[in-house]
This record gives C-alpha cells, structure tokens and sequence, in this order.
C-alpha cells in the first residue's frame, strides 16, 4: 500500500488516492478541504521541477489557489486536483507522480 504524505496512514492502493485522501479534508494531519488544497498547491508550487508536476504557472499565490491550476504536460488539460492530475497521466500517459516526495508537512 501506498502511505499518505502526511498522516502516514498506509492504506492506499495508488499515490493518487493518498493526495485525494488529504485533498478531501478529512486527512488527520491536515484539515479542512481549503486549507488542504492550499498547502499542497503550496508545496507543490515550491517544489514542481523536481516532483516533475506541471503547473499552469511557475508562481505561487499566498492568497489563493487558482481554479485550475495543475496542467498536464502531454495534453494541455488543466485540473482542480492534484490528484485528478495524477490519476489522468496514470491512466492516459502511463506517466506517475511520486506522492512519497510530498512529504512536507
């Protein structure tokens, strides 16, 4: 199984079902649906050349996360979610994020 980057809770089947574990706001270590989105939009902001996730802008907002702002790479479509990021380039692409080096929290 896969572990959330943050609680550690190990029960996933993918990397992308962890990131919508805490994306869902009911992640122990991170609550709150805004809040979670935020910090992980955050981090991935800081962090995107070497987790390799394509985001629609290089910057980051502290004040607010755009609607849309994770961009597939291979197709030009745009998600709300990391995770729905992740899980199109896994099922479309074959191509797979690293959930394990989100660990920042």
């Amino acid at each position: 199984g896969v572990s959330c980057p943050v609680c550690g809770e190990e029960r996933f089947a993918t990397s992308a079902n962890a990131v919508a574990h805490v994306e869902s706001g009911y992640c122990s270590g991170c609550r709150g649906q805004a809040t979670a989105r935020k910090r992980i939009y955050e981090f991935v902001s800081h962090n995107a050349p070497q987790l390799r996730v394509p985001m629609i802008e290089n910057g980051y907002s502290t004040y607010e996360v755009p609607d849309t702002p994770y961009h597939c790479n291979q197709c030009q479509r745009s998600f709300k979610h990391l995770s729905s990021l992740m899980n199109h380039q896994d099922d479309v692409h074959n191509q797979r994020i690293n959930v394990q080096r989100l660990t920042y929290y």
